[in-house]
């Protein structure tokens, strides 16, 4: 058995460094499923009793348990079954918890149900929806009509978060949202509902799995290394917790990394597998736009010919997934506008740019008229949102100006990686289900730090607790800011340091190498 010890072999097959930290893991999320449904963590109530410390506490100790075993897996590939069964339980535990201070996932469900009834989510927000009269618009009274449906979903109506506004969220993922709408009874208690859309969600999660598997075997790399994605507790308290719908997105994008991976060493793709490939890179930016920023590395990889193939086949599925126009798309165009110009967090990066901008005397207010509305927007926030535009774009450019079409897939993978991490890490928002874009590609660059980033990460749920028990709000936004760039902080420096190490290695042995040459020479 390739990376198990003889010692072990010899115990029958138990690698106990494999087994505890498995089994840590789970105990991390049988506490969390327990800690979840405690009345504190009912919507709504007892924020400031919601034990938010031991949360954190729980969230950190199974990123360390996951660094360690994460990091172990490149030299001691662990067989497949345990890392399987034991990544099934946890998702499994956190299936059947309540969400831990997360909502989004009410939105989700509310945006099924309009648009399983046959009505137009984007048309009224809802609280427009929660104060309609019976004598207002026919639309918006249809949606009031709905939302008495059953209790319940007067409840969920009423928990969906920023409700001042329409849903942001493209048509492609209403047909999923419709899904659950369709196929659970409306009258099931909340939770129920919620337990059947993060069961929905739950697919695709899996899917991924099998996905990265794929990966792996196309890159010749152990399929141990599977415990990166199938472990990883951010992906664990995000999507099997939360309940956010990130799962599907990334596995279209996982099923365009796999048509186009495969075609490395010279070949190019057939077809088939280059039309497949770019359709579901298409999904998978209709379903959340993030994709798009590898469309320069796939065109790269791919050639001038293939590669406008791929592309053609990627905008096609975005045309017919697109938002529909008129006064609907004005009215979600101008929530994106105020996520996009206003909304900012978790992103330690962006802060000290906007701060040092700040520093600079570059203030004021930019003001926009959206949806008969006066919105005031942050010149400082603008300016940064356009330098870290290029510096994203830039990196990018630079990755798909050094890919090849005759590199190995796990190269191709690994700048795939950085994108997407360039992406999450120099933008406004650095929330940690984000994050879980990366974990996926996590087996392919070379620096094992980025094994820290998700553990980093969960430091995002203490600034709830500054939230709940620090009466001054900027003070406790500055303590979150301070703990953000802290971690971020450790993050990058262990980076760095093997960054820096490695440039020793190498200029060490150049150094033996002619040394050696001169010794030979004389």
């Amino acid at each position: 058995m390739r990376g198990v010890p003889n010692e072990t072999r010899r115990q029958g097959g138990i690698d106990w460094r494999l087994w505890l930290p498995g089994t840590l893991l789970l105990g991390c999320c049988l506490i969390l499923n327990l800690l979840s449904w405690s009345e504190t963590f009912e919507h709504g109530r007892l924020h400031e009793q919601r034990p938010l410390l031991l949360v954190v506490t729980v969230l950190a100790v199974s990123g360390i348990v996951y660094f360690f075993a994460a990091r172990r897996s490149f030299s001691h590939p662990p067989p497949l079954t345990p890392v399987l069964l034991l990544a099934l339980l946890c998702r499994l535990l956190l299936l059947f918890s309540r969400p831990v201070q997360e909502d989004d996932i009410y939105r989700y469900i509310w945006d099924g149900r309009v648009t399983a009834a046959g009505l137009d989510p984007y048309l009224h927000s809802p609280a427009a929806v929660l104060d309609a009269s019976s004598d207002g618009e026919a639309s918006l009274v249809a949606q009031a009509k709905l939302s008495k449906a059953s209790p319940s979903l007067s409840a969920i109506l009423s928990r969906v978060n920023n409700s001042e506004y329409v849903t942001i969220y493209p048509p492609l993922l209403q047909y999923l949202f419709a899904l659950h709408g369709t196929l659970v009874p409306v009258d099931w208690e909340p939770d129920s509902q919620v337990l059947a859309m993060k069961a929905l969600l739950l697919f695709f999660d899996i899917g991924n799995i099998a996905l990265v598997a794929v990966l792996l075997g196309l890159c010749g790399l152990p399929r141990g290394l599977l415990l990166l994605y199938a472990w990883c507790p951010l992906v664990l308290k995000e999507y099997s917790n939360s309940g956010h719908m990130d799962s599907a997105p990334v596995f279209f994008l996982l099923l365009a990394l796999v048509a186009v991976a495969g075609g490395g060493r010279g070949r190019s793709p057939g077809a088939l597998r280059l039309l497949s490939g770019g359709l579901a890179l298409g999904v998978a930016a209709g379903l959340k736009l993030f994709p798009l920023v590898l469309l320069p590395l796939f065109w790269c990889r791919l050639g001038l010919r293939s590669g406008a193939l791929f592309c053609a086949a990627c905008f096609l599925a975005l045309l017919f997934f697109a938002a529909p126009g008129g006064e609907v798309a004005g009215g979600r165009g101008d929530a994106l506008k105020i996520f996009a110009l206003h909304w900012e967090n978790h992103a330690a990066f962006f802060l000290v740019l906007r701060s040092g901008l700040e520093f600079l005397g570059i203030t004021g207010e930019y003001e926009l008229t959206l949806g008969g509305a006066l919105y005031g927007f942050e010149v400082s926030g603008i300016v940064a949102r356009s330098v870290c535009a290029l510096l994203i774009g830039g990196i990018v450019i630079l990755l798909a100006m050094r890919s090849r079409s005759d590199e190995e897939p796990r190269v191709f993978l690994s700048s795939c990686f950085h994108a997407l991490a360039a992406l999450l890490l120099l933008g406004p928002l650095g929330f940690p289900w984000y994050f879980t874009w990366c974990i996926p590609l996590l087996p392919f660059p070379r620096y094992r730090s980025w094994l820290l980033l998700p553990c980093f990460l969960m430091v995002y749920y203490l600034g709830f607790w500054y939230e709940y028990h620090i009466e001054d709000e900027n003070l406790a936004e500055r303590f979150a800011d301070r703990d953000l760039l802290i971690s971020f902080g450790l993050f990058y420096l262990c980076l760095g340091f093997e960054w820096w190490r490695e440039k020793r290695e190498k200029r060490a042995g150049r150094d033996g190498e002619e040394e050696q040459e001169s010794l030979c020479d004389a």
